[in-house]
């Protein structure tokens, strides 16, 4: 009992060391890693390198009156490379590193917690210029009144003193926090205002082309066959973290020492992306009816994704039961962006893309013609002046000939009133003649009319027999 009691309680028997910050430090220069180690943030990486610049040569900063940050907040998801970068920074300026954890400064006993912040800080300060990093800040850098000891506990001492050395009457000159958490929205307000952590850093998860870049870096200390295509495995791993990639290819090289392969091939990488999405590979179904059923629903999956428009393509079905789920229908993500039916969805954008460009030009034109109609641009302007001039010669052309035409109209009225009267005398004497030869004819007529019925009357007769009586 005794042993396990000064085992487990050092401080207890060397009282002294009891509020001794357990921060390790990296004294060398070099820890290993640098920027070039870390793939896939570009954009904190360019924020941190002004961090390695204060680091290495602060008096180009102090010269011209700026003042170094005090710290530096990273933030984003689990596993997005923080600490690596912590790392890289100390790597690449060639300072001490100290690193600590935010748990590592709360313990039971009070006044602790801030006795080994103070110890933290003045280590660093004897080395200084270097960097202090520490992990899961949030651990003891939440809001303060919300403890269970009336806003007076433990870990809001240890905040007090943490507020103290980075920012308090003394100052921390060539020391530098940098601090990681994926919980900036617990944290105290006084912890993330400027003059303490001065800047604010966003990780965020990679996206195709940092996945990629990423697999790129892993992929330099594993055996890789010449089949892994490490651009569609950076398609099909979307939302996946630099640990994520880095377990994915882990996992693909014991499966290749497993089978006593020489090197991880893509049969090995493509088990692993299944194992990390959803589990381990169970035993397949043994009733027939129920495999059916699942291929049935399985391709039904398949199908309506093929048919429906703009949908991500089909990889693979199987009916091999992984988790959950017992038979699994996989789409590539972003295909759009490779080949196959993607690279026509592409095409078709860039024609439209040129439809758009011509539709443009149209409008322009139109619009010049517009303008030179208005007479707005130069040659519009010398346009309508000539159309002025033309138009004011064909009035003056116009009255001329209408002047003309008045004067010509007034000398020839008689002559159609002579030609009117003689047309006269001849009608007249057309029309007496023609009554003349209507009489004529009418007179005839009737003396045949006579003989003609004359003749009927007596046709009549002959023909007539009376019937006897």
């Amino acid at each position: 009992g005794g042993g396990g009691g000064g085992g487990g309680g050092g401080g207890v028997n060397n009282p002294t060391q009891f509020g001794k910050s357990r921060a390790k430090v990296v004294m060398q220069a070099d820890t290993g890693v640098t920027f070039a180690d870390v793939a896939g943030v570009e954009e904190a990486k360019s924020d941190l390198e002004e961090i390695v610049e204060f680091l290495k040569r602060p008096d180009r900063f102090t010269a011209v009156g700026a003042r170094i940050p005090r710290g530096c907040l990273l933030n984003g998801p689990p596993g997005t490379g923080k600490t690596l970068l912590a790392r890289a920074v100390a790597g690449e300026a060639g300072v001490p590193f100290f690193f600590a954890s935010g748990s590592e400064f709360v313990e039971m006993f009070v006044g602790v917690g801030a006795s080994r912040v103070r110890d933290l800080f003045k280590r660093a300060k004897e080395h200084a210029p270097c960097l202090v990093f520490i992990d899961e800040i949030d651990a003891v850098g939440r809001s303060r009144g919300a403890g269970l000891g009336g806003g007076n506990d433990e870990r809001e001492q240890t905040l007090n003193q943490l507020l103290t050395e980075m920012d308090g009457f003394e100052g921390n000159s060539g020391v530098i926090v940098l601090a990681a958490t994926n919980r900036s929205d617990v944290l105290d307000p006084a912890l993330t205002r400027p003059g303490r952590f001065d800047r604010q850093v966003t990780v965020d998860l990679p996206d195709r082309r940092e996945r990629l870049a990423i697999l790129k870096v892993h992929a330099r200390t594993r055996k890789l066959s010449a089949d892994v295509n490490l651009e569609d495995l950076a398609r099909r791993t979307p939302g996946f973290s630099g640990a994520d990639l880095a377990n994915l290819l882990n996992e693909a090289a014991i499966l290749a020492g497993r089978r006593r392969l020489t090197a991880a091939g893509r049969v090995e990488v493509d088990e692993s992306v299944d194992r990390v999405l959803v589990g381990l590979a169970g035993r397949p179904l043994s009733d027939a009816k129920t495999r059916l059923l699942v291929a049935y629903h399985e391709v039904g999956h398949a199908i309506c994704a093929t048919m429906h428009k703009g949908h991500d393509p089909v990889q693979k079905v199987t009916l091999t039961p992984r988790g959950m789920a017992q038979g699994l229908t996989w789409f590539l993500p972003g295909g759009g962006e490779g080949g196959g039916s993607g690279s026509k969805k592409a095409r078709k954008t860039s024609k439209k893309g040129k439809g758009k460009g011509k539709g443009k030009g149209r409008k322009k034109k139109e619009e010049e013609e517009r303008r030179k109609e208005e007479g707005t641009t130069e040659e519009g302007k010398t346009s309508k002046e000539n159309m002025k001039q033309q138009q004011q010669q064909q009035d003056n052309s116009l009255l001329t000939t209408t002047t003309a035409t008045a004067s010509s109209s007034s000398s020839s009225t008689i002559a159609p009133q002579k030609r009117t009267a003689s047309l006269d005398e001849e009608s007249v004497r057309d029309k007496t003649a023609l009554i003349a030869s209507a009489e004529s004819s009418v007179s005839s007529n009737s003396s045949d009319n006579n003989s003609s019925s004359d003749n009927n009357n007596s046709n009549n007769n002959s023909n007539y027999h009376p019937s006897p009586t």
